[in-house]
């Protein structure tokens, strides 16, 4: 992984009459690294790693707006030199 990649997990609600390809159009999309379907409030996930936050917020946006798909969250992943820095800091 790069040192500045940025990294998400974008959970998905689908609608009842989801396409049964829309997990291989995700998973065939540059920057999805993973994606499957899972039981819970969300009925899929995706993991997405690249380069800069606009490329992220472009896949997300994408897969908002693909057919069946009902809505989404996206949870960046934390970068952990920047939670280093943080604690490293005190903030009182």
């Amino acid at each position: 992984m790069g040192v500045n990649m940025e990294k998400a997990v974008i959970l998905g609600s689908l609608s009842r009459s989801f396409p049964m390809e829309i997990l291989d159009n995700f998973k065939s999309t540059k920057g999805v690294i993973d994606a499957d379907l899972v039981f819970g409030p969300y009925d899929f996930y995706v993991v997405v790693q690249v380069e800069d936050k606009e490329k992220l917020d472009v896949i997300a946006l994408k897969i908002r707006f693909t057919e069946g798909v009902s809505s989404t969250i996206t949870c960046n992943v934390v970068n952990k030199e920047a939670l280093n820095l943080v604690r490293a800091h005190s903030w009182e």
